[in-house]
């Protein structure tokens, strides 16, 4: 569902709703993972155990933004952080914009070569 909802960012006309379909998405994101890694583990005993941080979100959010190949990305990142208040900064829609320009940016950045443990195919 991160992935349909990063696929019609382009369509929407707000940088209100943009901020907050990308902080749906990536919302969506984390929980999944951490819901599978509970799964995996088995239930923890304690809410620490369970954390689950930005060094775990951002590859995935990177993984999701990939795949979703959204529509005038860098367009939609430019136009939503151009209309964003520093206030808006500060919250879960703003730290979702910094997740996805950080994503964008390390996709466009990212060479083969500097990737370790790839399978052949996985590029």
């Amino acid at each position: 569902e991160a992935v349909k909802l990063l696929q019609r960012l382009h369509l929407l006309r707000s940088p209100n709703e943009m901020l907050e379909v990308m902080a749906q998405a990536f919302r969506l994101t984390t929980q999944a993972a951490c819901l599978k890694s509970q799964l995996a583990e088995g239930i923890c005993k304690t809410s620490q155990d369970n954390a689950f941080g930005a060094d775990e979100a951002l590859p995935l959010f990177i993984l999701i933004i990939i795949r979703a190949n959204p529509h005038m990305m860098d367009s939609v990142l430019s136009y939503a952080e151009r209309f964003t208040t520093s206030d808006q900064r500060r919250t879960e829609q703003g730290y979702a914009l910094a997740q996805a320009q950080s994503a964008v940016e390390f996709s466009k950045r990212c060479r083969k070569d500097q990737l370790s443990n790839l399978k052949p195919g996985e590029w």
